[in-house]
């Protein structure tokens, strides 16, 4: 979302500041970015057979990453986030939107952390880390108070 902001902003700029011919040129040659962002995806792979785990950047069809061994799993934990978003109308009107977002990590022996997964609700969050949690043979470790 913000890549594509960017790129349609570097759009509105070479319209209203180039003239007619290079406004165009540079419109087209920045508009083969966006597919590029919106198909732009983070992948985390787990193999437990061979204790490897794999980070990439998927562009394209094109993967990037490197991949790392592990000696083991130490537990997956969820941490709770407290985020506001705020926006601004036009007449000045100011509206903050508060929640609570659970997000899930990996930590290994080694103590290196990998994101997981997140979402706004812990019981569905839970749903969804434990057949992560039973293919890894780990626990599941929960760093927030619960209501």
């Amino acid at each position: 979302m913000v890549g594509t902001l960017i790129v349609l902003g570097s759009m509105a700029f070479a319209l209203l500041r180039l003239s007619e011919f290079p406004a165009i040129v540079i419109c087209i040659a920045i508009s083969f970015l966006i597919p590029a962002m919106w198909s732009a995806y983070y992948i985390l792979e787990i193999d437990p057979e061979q204790k490897t785990i794999s980070e990439f950047s998927w562009v394209l069809s094109f993967k990037n990453g490197k991949t790392k061994s592990f000696q083991e799993v130490e537990k997956i934990f969820v941490n709770e986030t407290k985020k506001a978003q705020r926006m601004t109308s036009w007449s000045g009107q100011v509206r903050t939107s508060k929640f609570n977002e659970y997000m899930a990590f990996l930590k290994l022996v080694e103590g290196d952390k990998y994101f997981l997964i997140s979402d706004p609700d812990p019981a569905n969050l839970m749903k969804r880390l434990t057949p992560i949690s039973e293919k890894l043979g780990c626990d599941i470790h929960e760093n927030y108070e619960k209501t």
